[in-house]
């Protein structure tokens, strides 16, 4: 019994104090919740900046850490969240000033990509020049502050006036051709090679050739490899020459003269004339012998602007290609000693590449669909010697004779006759521009220019000439009789002759002029002037000129001739009258006396008193 007493007085005292516990626990939950409201009213009606004190303060009473505080708080129905700005999205920078920022920026982009000029470099030299503000005014204090880089560069990217934005490349449209040898792309390249004539073809390293050496480059700029790539636009079919130097028009023009002959190997069936060549605008490719090659071989020739790879992609693509698939390979084994030799390890290369290996784009070996190439769509190109002539052959300037014919000699060739009648509006003695026809010799090519402006070819072949001298187109006397055609001159001036005559056929026009008739006799040509001449002019005062006249020296007659001319005019003569004229004039008589010595000679004798 006591036993059982003494464990029931435990058992009620342990209720008790579990009791007392769980009271004094409450009471402590309470105390923490009183405080942290008492908190959260003060948090609520706190200045800015006394905020931070009151929280470390119940951090430090309540043995709490600072983020415990808060998620209580948020707990108890307290949201202490940040607020926002009353000025969000507003930074105070202008459109203007933003175009002004990143066009500055982009002056300091070189062209390898690389930014010179940082944004805070950007925004002081700006600021200090007057060219732009970018600054924010507070609407509640007017305070004035400048904006931040960071602000700056989030609303270029906003606008999308950043750098990095407008260094990314345009885009761009999918070029197409039409078939094989449609169009061509040509492209140069300085490769990794450069060539030594006691050591044969070396590789460039890094060390020794890298950017701050030029002095090294100079040493072998003559002896650098230039790689000659080309490609056929639609099946990718690639071309590859190496030549020493610099890119020069004369080694453009050998490739692509290399390029459009017949190989002679069946492995390698590309050849023919392009209808289109695209290539860059550099110096070679814009050279007078290769522009005057094309035009003579009629390829229309077409050049990307500066700074466009993509447009000649087709060829960049086939560059790396050989660089990669190729040249790569030169490192290993024996060393290439010649360029000759090179060049013919590229030829090898090229109709593998070409024959083996499938094109992403058609699904098919470059070769393969070159294959179905159509005989209207293949220009067979003219033997490299013709080609070789075409580089310095101009077009020459031809008069046009009373026949209608131009005489013209290739070189090498006698000259001959070629009959131009069937050009459009050609007339006797007008100059023509030809040329040879490089695909039907001895054809030429008298060129014109079209209604847009473009030139237009017209074909001539040359006459025969039989034993006698004579050509094909001449008419046998007593057996035929032919006349050329009319010229457009010769239509305009039998117009002319009758609407002059005022006629409408050309036998009435042609008789009145036989008839000498006056042409547009319906025309008074000068009448209307005199009505249309209204204005009358006072006469004007002048200064008289004083001009000494010039005294005219007669030479004088003969005495015997003045009493000759005396007779004439009806003056008996005789030896006392003349010895009277003699005597008058013993010098000669002036032919202005001869009135006066008439005079004399009719006046009756004086009288005189005889004493």
């Amino acid at each position: 019994m006591p036993t059982s007493r003494a464990r029931t007085k435990g058992i009620e005292s342990g209720a008790t104090s579990a009791r007392r516990n769980k009271t004094k626990s409450m009471r402590s939950a309470l105390a923490v919740q009183d405080t942290l409201r008492a908190l959260g009213a003060a948090l609520k009606v706190a200045k800015h900046g006394e905020r931070a004190a009151l929280v470390d303060r119940a951090a430090a009473d309540l043995s709490l850490s600072r983020a415990s505080i808060f998620r209580k708080l948020r707990e108890l129905g307290f949201d202490f969240a940040r607020k926002q700005r009353a000025d969000k999205g507003e930074s105070g920078l202008m459109p203007a000033e933003a175009k002004t920022i990143s066009a500055y920026l982009m002056a300091g982009t070189r062209a390898n990509g690389k930014r010179i000029i940082s944004i805070e470099q950007a925004l002081a030299d700006l600021r200090e020049n007057g060219k732009i503000a970018a600054e924010r005014i507070d609407s509640v204090t007017g305070d004035v502050s400048p904006l931040s880089p960071t602000t700056v560069t989030r609303k270029l990217r906003e606008w999308g006036l950043h750098p990095d934005q407008l260094s990314r490349p345009a885009p761009h449209v999918e070029l197409a051709s039409l078939h094989p040898n449609h169009v061509w792309q040509i492209d140069a390249s300085v490769c990794v090679l450069f060539y030594l004539p006691k050591r044969g073809l070396q590789v460039m390293s890094d060390k020794e050739f890298y950017k701050n050496k030029p002095q090294n480059f100079e040493r072998i700029k003559n002896d650098r490899v230039i790689r000659y790539t080309c490609t056929d636009h639609t099946t990718g079919t690639i071309q590859v020459r190496y030549y020493t130097g610099a890119e020069t028009g004369a080694n453009l023009a050998d490739f692509f003269i290399h390029c459009i002959q017949s190989k002679g190997n069946q492995q390698e069936p590309i050849h023919g004339v392009p209808f289109i060549l695209m290539d860059d605008a550099g110096s070679a490719n814009t050279s007078h012998l290769f522009n005057n090659l094309l035009d003579r071989l009629s390829v229309r020739h077409l050049t990307h602007a500066p700074g466009n790879p993509r447009a000649v992609g087709s060829v960049e693509r086939a560059q790396n290609l050989v660089e990669c698939h190729f040249e790569s390979r030169l490192s290993i084994g024996q060393p290439v000693q010649t360029l000759d030799e090179l060049n013919e390890l590229a030829g090898i290369w090229a109709r593998w590449f070409n024959g083996a290996r499938q094109h992403s784009r058609h699904g098919h070996t470059r070769y393969g669909l070159w294959q179905t190439i159509r005989p209207e769509q293949l220009r067979i190109a003219p033997p490299r010697e013709i080609c070789q002539l075409l580089l310095s052959t101009r077009p020459q300037t031809r008069n046009v004779d009373d026949s209608l014919r131009i005489s013209y000699a290739l070189k090498g060739h006698p000259s001959r006759q070629y009959p131009v009648a069937h050009v459009p509006n050609v007339l006797v003695g007008e100059k023509l521009i030809v040329c040879i026809n490089p695909y039907r010799m001895p054809a030429i090519h008298v060129i014109r220019k079209g209604e847009d402006g473009k030139e237009v070819l017209y074909e001539c072949q040359p006459l025969e000439v039989n034993e006698y001298g004579y050509t094909e187109a001449a008419v046998v006397i007593g057996e035929s009789y032919k006349a050329l055609a009319d010229t457009p001159a010769d239509t305009a001036r039998k117009d002319a002759l009758k609407e002059a005559y005022g006629v409408t056929s050309q036998e009435e026009a042609e008789a009145k002029k036989r008839a000498k008739q006056r042409p547009f006799s319906n025309v008074d040509a000068v009448g209307y002037l005199r009505d249309s001449t209204i204005a009358a002019y006072a006469a004007r005062k002048g200064t008289d000129m004083e001009v000494s006249s010039p005294r005219v020296e007669e030479k004088p007659w003969t005495v015997t001739k003045a009493a000759m001319e005396m007779v004439r005019r009806g003056l008996p003569m005789d030896a006392h009258r003349t010895a009277l004229i003699s005597e008058w004039y013993p010098a000669g008589v002036p032919e202005s006396e001869l009135d006066a010595i008439q005079e004399r000679l009719s006046a009756p004798p004086h009288l005189r008193a005889v004493k």
